[in-house]
């Protein structure tokens, strides 16, 4: 709030035109709130402080004829020590060279001993490169913290065993064709990202503050030539679209929760650890993204894979062919279709969803997993 006032006293300090004395202090309450309901963000574990937190905001900002601030896609809950990035690691820091003409890997790539690197954006999309992968899709010779404490390992024997083994299968060399899978998933994601990117510019359009602030000379801002949702109910609707299975947003974050529940596994969950192989398949299964939808440049890079142009001994880069400006142009949605438009599709997971997706899920409310660049 304090950083709010100061912000809106120094704009009316150093605006051009002044209000009339008798309007100056709702005039000052209006720029306040254009601050709070557009430039605040936070996280909190705690569910009442995020409350408290937006009941705080909206005292300190109200004004006359003021509508109910909307902050819930700027205020969560969270524990922003744990969670996902949108991170990733090089094809160099990840492809085992093997021996020519045996099984055995001559180089083998520690993938978990170096750092993956933030991918970069352009204004409107991800620029990932196609010889880098997110992070999140391979496994860490760090997770099972459980296995840490020894007598909840002495209490559970077998359960640590097959633990222990499921970590060592996990980070096993990979190869030049296990790194093509991971391709063709992080290219996936990149579309759902595109998807989450458009839900998201269309919900904060929905949902933004109608009212312009001093001295209202300007055009109304962007937000402000289209529809937008008529009371604070319907808002919140708009924002649970997010939520639904067939949601971008619900896939990719449902996506990071399995990666970070990985890390807090328990014993009593022992027996459904996933292989890395199965790990893999259930997250491209969850992000069902037909393989058309991939850019061109993956879908080259996956046929001359195919074709055996790539060599599983060496690993290989490819140029990074970018996206047209019209590709890259954000689609934005009306209100209708992202109230009903997805009503006409079934999730893969609509009816039934695997034990292992729910068990992220129950670990994810549990420590409160916050993925702060989704």
């Amino acid at each position: 709030n304090e950083v709010i006032n100061q912000l809106a006293d120094a704009y009316m300090t150093y605006v051009e035109k002044k209000p009339a004395p008798d309007q100056y202090r709702d005039e000052l309450q209006k720029v306040k709130a254009y601050i709070a309901t557009h430039n605040v963000y936070g996280v909190d574990l705690n569910p009442t402080a995020i409350e408290l937190g937006k009941l705080s905001l909206w005292l300190n900002v109200i004004h006359k004829d003021m509508e109910t601030p909307f902050f819930a896609n700027r205020l969560g809950v969270g524990n922003a020590v744990i969670g996902a990035w949108l991170k990733v690691y090089d094809l160099k820091d990840v492809v085992s060279v093997r021996d020519y003409g045996r099984k055995t890997f001559k180089v083998r790539r520690e993938w978990w001993t170096v750092a993956p690197h933030k991918v970069k954006f352009f204004k409107n999309r991800v620029n990932r490169s196609v010889n880098e992968v997110y992070h999140f899709l391979l496994p860490d010779k760090g997770m099972l913290a459980a296995l840490g404490i020894a007598e909840m390992k002495r209490a559970h024997p077998i359960e640590a065993r097959r633990m222990t083994e499921r970590r060592s299968q996990w980070t096993e060399a990979i190869d030049a064709n296990m790194f093509r899978q991971l391709l063709r998933i992080s290219a996936k994601i990149d579309v759902l990202l595109r998807e989450a990117m458009e839900t998201q510019v269309s919900i904060e359009r929905l949902t933004t503050s109608k009212r312009d602030i001093w001295p209202h000379e300007q055009e109304a801002s962007f937000t402000r030539k289209f529809e937008q949702a008529d009371d604070f109910a319907e808002k919140e609707r708009i924002f649970n679209t997010r939520y639904r299975r067939d949601n971008a947003y619900y896939k990719l974050k449902l996506v990071m929760d399995y990666w970070c529940a990985l890390w807090f596994w328990e014993y009593e969950d022992a027996a459904s650890l996933p292989t890395r192989e199965e790990y893999w398949q259930e997250i491209e299964n969850l992000l069902d993204v037909d393989d058309s939808k991939l850019d061109s440049n993956t879908r080259r890079t996956l046929e001359r894979g195919a074709t055996g142009i790539v060599s599983d001994q060496l690993p290989f880069e490819y140029e990074s062919v970018r996206m047209t400006e019209e590709e890259a142009e954000i689609v934005t949605k009306s209100k209708e279709e992202i109230l009903l438009g997805t009503k006409a599709q079934m999730s893969l997971f609509d009816e039934f969803e695997p034990a292992r997706f729910k068990i992220a899920k129950r670990l994810a409310d549990r420590y409160h997993f916050f993925h702060p660049m989704l």
